[in-house]
Order: structure tokens, then sequence, then C-alpha cells
């Protein structure tokens, strides 16, 4: 498969923003009305369309949609996540006020991240994606009312961990099909997402630290038959996910991997169980996250996407991945890789 690669997208010009700010009101002073920046919003989603197509020799439309779509409908199901991570925490009145400070941080990205779909044109009529299909899908999933639903504790604290890391890495690596625009947009969601990633790994580790053999075995019950969250509620959740996975945006390589970062950042290999059943659940977990489980996903990916080239349309997959796959150049970091641009077609 060819690999996607390039130089990272120039930030909008200080000229183009500041055509959208020339409004003043009657005493002189900016108008600080988001609606300004619609065309200029819109004009430079279209360019940058026009621009990646040229660049790359690929429509990005289709996984873009795929992706944005995933992304934002997995935010609009806030209310279920709060729900559910209300019941865990009980009366513990620490849990709670986590739980109220984390809704009010996570409701921000679905503001955010529609917002911009429609300010730029992304979310239209004949956008990337139609005004119906977002809505379609969105009233489908909240009237639902579904979500994952760990059965203890300790699960909810595994899966969170995971969900978290994996939600990140989601919308990190959407917003390098984006524009600069659409990509400051979801860094500072990314960020947190990160730091709820870290919190929740706090106190899997002091779960670990209290009940190694319960928090071990609900891990790997978690990491054996992992979902990410919009399975339950977004229409058409596995054709979605089959473009978004077999374009390299974020697979089951993504998965795998993140599952041995938390694993290693656990030190899982350490920990001392009680009794057997932590021990076998900690024998299942260490073969779940090695090197070569990570190299066994993407083996597996690779060749998904060679019966996909071969089977042109099946299950509705777009031109753009049975030609390409997209990929990233990484630097490394104190706090792990970290992507700075897409690659060039190779």
């Amino acid at each position: 498969m060819e690999t996607l690669r390039g130089r990272r997208e120039p930030l909008y010009p200080p000229t183009v923003l500041a055509r959208a700010s020339d409004s003043l009101d009657i005493d002189g002073n900016l108008i600080r009305d988001p609606l300004i920046y619609g065309p200029v919003l819109r004009a430079g989603f279209q360019e940058h369309l026009a621009t990646f197509g040229e660049r790359y020799g690929v429509d990005v439309g289709p996984v873009l949609a795929a992706a944005f779509l995933v992304n934002l409908l997995t935010e609009d199901n806030l209310p279920y996540y709060t729900h559910k991570n209300l019941g865990v925490a009980g009366e513990n009145e620490t849990l709670n006020a986590w739980v109220r400070e984390w809704t009010a941080e996570e409701d921000s990205h679905g503001v955010l991240m529609r917002d911009y779909a429609l300010l730029s044109g992304l979310i239209a009529d004949h956008g990337v994606i139609a005004h119906a299909t977002y809505h379609a899908g969105r009233s489908q999933q909240l009237r639902s009312g579904t979500e994952i639903d760990p059965s203890s504790t300790f699960h909810a604290l595994a899966y969170l961990t995971l969900q978290e890391l994996l939600t990140k890495e989601a919308h990190n690596r959407l917003g390098w099909l984006l524009d600069s625009v659409g990509r400051s947009v979801l860094r500072p969601i990314s960020g947190d997402e990160q730091n709820h990633f870290e919190f929740y790994l706090a106190l899997n580790r002091a779960a670990l630290e209290v009940e190694p053999d319960a928090t071990l075995r609900a891990m790997h019950d978690v990491y054996a038959s992992f979902d990410m969250p919009g399975k339950v509620g977004i229409p058409d959740f596995g054709n979605l996910a089959a473009i978004v996975g077999l374009s390299g945006i974020f697979d089951l390589t993504t998965i795998a991997r993140s599952m041995k970062d938390i694993a290693d950042k656990l030190r899982l290999a350490d920990t001392q169980p009680l009794t057997d059943a932590g021990r076998r659940a900690q024998a299942a977990l260490v073969e779940l996250t090695t090197e070569d489980a990570v190299h066994q996903q993407q083996e597996l990916m690779e060749r998904l996407r060679a019966q996909a080239a071969d089977a042109p349309g099946r299950s509705g997959l777009k031109d753009f991945i049975l030609g390409a796959t997209i990929d990233f150049r990484y630097v490394d970091t104190v706090a792990g890789p970290r992507i700075v641009s897409l690659q060039e077609v190779a």
C-alpha cells in the first residue's frame, strides 16, 4: 500500500484572518461575532480540500467525513457518559466533583467541533458531511440512550483509562486531515483527553495497589473485548469504522499500541496478584500488550487493506482507502511520540 506523506500545513496568513475581523461597532471596537469568520473559514476549508487533493492525489472527503462524524457523534453522547460515571461515583464526593468537572470540559468538545464544522462548511447541505446525515445520526444516537456499560468500578476504570487515551489519538490524528484552523480546534480537545487519561491512569494505578487481582481481571476483560463507545449508538458505525480503520487514521494497531503503552506505564508485569485468577489475568494481559501483539495487529490491518483493494465497493468502502494509506511523521518527546505532519505519497 502507498503511504501518505507531506509538509505540515501552513497556518492561515494573518491577513486572511484579519479580513474576517474587519467589522467594527459604532464606537470603533472590534465585533467578536463568530459568524463573521464563516466566509473565511468556508473559503479556507474548500481551498484545503483542493490543495490536499493536488498534493496527495486523493480525495480526502470520504475518510474525513467518516472520521469527523464518528468523533463528533461520540462527543455528542455525553449525557449518557455522565449518567454512567455518576453511577460509578456513587456517594463519593470527590468522584462526583470530578464527574461534574469532566462533564463541563467534555461538553465544550462537541460544541467546538460542531461550531467549526458548521462555520467551515464541513457540515453543510452539500458539504463533506450533509446536514441531514449529521442530525439524523445525532438524533438516533441520543434517542437510543445506549452506552458502554462496565460491570464494576474496576471495569469502569480499566475502560475509561483506555478509552480516553484512544479518544485523544482519534482527535489528534483527525486534525491532520483538516486545515490549520480545524487542527487548532482539535488540539486543545486532544489535550483535555490526555489530561483525562492521566487522571484515570492514576486511579487505575491506585486500584492495582489496593485490589490487584480485581483490577487485573477487569483490565483483561476490557482489553480482550474492547470497543469504542460509538459502536453502541452511532448509525452505520461498522462501515464508518472500516473506512477510518482501512485509511490508517485510527485502526486496530492504534488500539493495540495504546494498550501496550498503558501496560508499560502501570508496569503490569511487575504487579503481584494474590490469587490464581489474578495471575491468569496478569499473564493474559501481558500477552495482549507485547510488541509482538502490536505487530500482529499491524499485519492483520495490512491483510484487511489488501482484501479491500481486491474487492472495491464492498461494504460501501470509498476509493480513497483502496489506493493509499495515511501515515504520520513523529518526533520523540518526554511524553512519548508526537505527530508533527502527514507523510508524502511514497
